[in-house]
Parts: C-alpha cells; structure tokens; sequence
C-alpha cells in the first residue's frame, strides 16, 4: 500500500521495539498513527517521538472486551483506519516441561488471540478504507527450536491464521502481508518469563552484541 498523509496506522505492541520503531518510521512518512500497547508510559515516550497527528489508547491485547471497544477510540481520534499492524507478543525462554501452562496460555493470549482480536475488530473499517493489515510474525513462525515451544505454538497458528485469511481476504479490496523478523534487540527477550534467568540474559546479550 501507499502511504500518504491519508494513512491511519493502529501499531500494537507500540510502546518499545520494533512497535516503536515502525510507529515512528510511519510518523515520519505523514501518516497518523494509533499506538496501542499495555505499558502506557512506553506508549507515551513513543508518541513524543512521532509527534503530528498520534493518539495513545493502554490496552492488553488479549483483553477481548478492550479490544473489541478500540476501534471507536481510534475512529474517534482519527476519523478512519487504513492499516493495521500487529506486532505485539510476549515470550517464555523455557523447555516445556518447566513452563506452567499458565504462562503459556498467557503468551497464546497475547501472541496469537492478540492478532485474532485486532483483525475481527478492525477489518470492518479496513474493508471500508481498502486498508491493510500487516502481521510481524517472526522466524519461529516457520521453524521449531528448543526452549521456545509457547512462542511458536503462538506463532506457527499466527501464521497459519495469517494465510487463512489473506486468500479470505483476496479480491475485496484488504490486503495482508506477513512479516518474519529475526533475532532483534528488543525488550521481547529481556522481559521474557523464564525458569533460567542466566540464559535469558546471556541469550539478550548475544542478540544486542
């Protein structure tokens, strides 16, 4: 898609990272931009980065009752939205048999019923404004690795979702694309919850080095 000073970005998971870096990038393209994210002070240092046209909205992702009530705040602030980027995630650096499934239902909610509830409550005003969706997946969305079995169960049905609904969405006029990052220095790894705090900062540092 095109971006203009016409474009209205809803970024989730806005408040550090690569949230923040897109968030910040589509401001300097003109765009206004919705941040969206749980941590209202990180949202807050985000947008006195993009400036112009920004609006905050604390939400959890996996709060289907928050986001099902979003879309009116941003149309209210902005008046329309044209593309949707679903980035927000949370992890677990754990084998699975030391994670509790507490924690993992945690992580699905966020990951994968995060992305669920931005699609079915924002297409509507995607399908009016021809919009797009752009889905930040990551690496772990197509490979298995050891100690991440949360994060690509929630990535891998992300995926799978993703796929789904492009070829559903084909010929009305919405786009989806698909974003596979690798490792990035971000709060992801850091914050991750974890039974080896050692390795979580050792595994950190390698990707900050």
């Amino acid at each position: 898609m095109e971006l203009s000073a016409k474009t209205v970005a809803v970024v989730t998971g806005a408040g550090s990272g690569i949230g923040r870096a897109v968030a910040l990038a589509l401001g300097r393209r003109g765009a206004a931009v919705a941040l969206v994210d749980i941590d209202g002070e990180g949202l807050d240092e985000t947008a006195s980065g993009v400036g112009g046209r920004v609006s905050v909205h604390v939400a959890d992702v996996a709060d289907r009752a928050r986001m099902e009530a979003l879309p009116e705040e941003v149309l209210a602030a902005h008046g329309s939205v044209s593309l949707l980027v679903n980035n927000a995630g949370v992890a677990i650096a754990a084998p699975f048999e030391a994670q509790s499934l507490d924690d993992f239902a945690w992580l699905m909610g966020v990951n994968f019923w995060g992305g669920v509830h931005a699609c079915r409550f924002f297409l509507p005003h995607l399908r009016a404004s021809g919009g797009h969706i752009a889905q930040v997946l990551s690496d772990f969305a197509l490979i298995g690795f050891p100690g991440k079995t949360a994060y690509c169960a929630s990535k891998f049905a992300l995926h799978g979702f993703s796929q789904a609904l492009r070829a559903e969405l084909h010929g009305t006029g919405v786009g989806l694309t698909c974003v596979y990052p690798g490792p990035v220095d971000t709060n992801l790894i850091r914050r991750s919850r974890t039974a080896d705090p050692a390795k979580r900062d050792a595994e950190a540092a390698f990707v900050a080095a």
